[in-house]
């Protein structure tokens, strides 16, 4: 929403023309539940934090096990995006830094499909049996949608490179991080891969196709 083509424009001029990224994939309640809590946000910056070899990672409380990735988070609403940027980075890691490259503009499309056992169709109306036409998501954690109807939520991810000059990782945000370590890019692109592939989640599927993209430029 507010991080639009006038916010971007700017940043493609000095940091250069990101990777073109679209993916679409069927999401779980749980998953449409965390991508449509806040209808206001729309989007998410990922970072991939250097400090020469090495890069950021941070784990959430409610990441699966052995799960770790680069952090990032969403830009307030009348926020300059590099401050907003930066103020994410600090909270998640509690590392300064400086950004260097736009990688990955990434648009997803996440699909959800409410099963009737999980879905609360409209008072006085059965649900469909059928999938039907693509709908504009109702935000509000499931409720209201109807059981076999399509539901589309749109997201955009923003990836840039950063670096920092810091060696010690001390998020300032204990409530949303559980935990940051130093790992490589060859770790997130090898074992971490194949752990969030493992989970079956579609969330993961998106974050490696995320990664997937951003390494490549990095290495372009």
């Amino acid at each position: 929403m507010h991080v639009d083509e006038a916010m971007l424009a700017p940043l493609r001029e000095r940091y250069g023309e990101p990777v073109r990224l679209e993916w679409e994939g069927e999401i779980s309640e749980r998953e449409h539940s965390l991508a449509t809590y806040n209808p206001n946000r729309t989007h998410d910056v990922t970072l991939f934090i250097f400090n020469r070899e090495r890069l950021a990672l941070i784990r959430k409380p409610g990441f699966e096990a052995d799960i770790w990735r680069p952090p990032g988070g969403g830009v307030k609403p009348g926020e300059d995006f590099v401050a907003g940027v930066q103020r994410e980075a600090l909270e998640e890691t509690g590392l300064r830094v400086q950004l260097q490259r736009y990688l990955v503009d990434a648009t997803a499309r996440f699909v959800y499909v409410p099963e009737a056992s999980l879905a609360m169709p409209p008072r006085g109306r059965a649900g469909s049996a059928g999938v039907a036409a693509p709908t504009a998501v109702s935000r509000g954690h499931g409720r209201g949608l109807q059981p076999g109807r399509r539901y589309d939520v749109h997201w955009r991810t923003h990836v840039f490179s950063a670096t920092t000059e810091n060696d010690e990782l001390s998020p300032q945000d204990n409530e949303e991080i559980q935990a940051a370590r130093w790992g490589t890019l060859p770790e997130l692109s090898g074992p971490l891969r194949e752990r969030l592939l493992a989970t079956g989640r579609a969330f993961w599927r998106y974050r490696v196709a995320l990664h997937d993209a951003a390494a490549k430029a990095l290495r372009g």
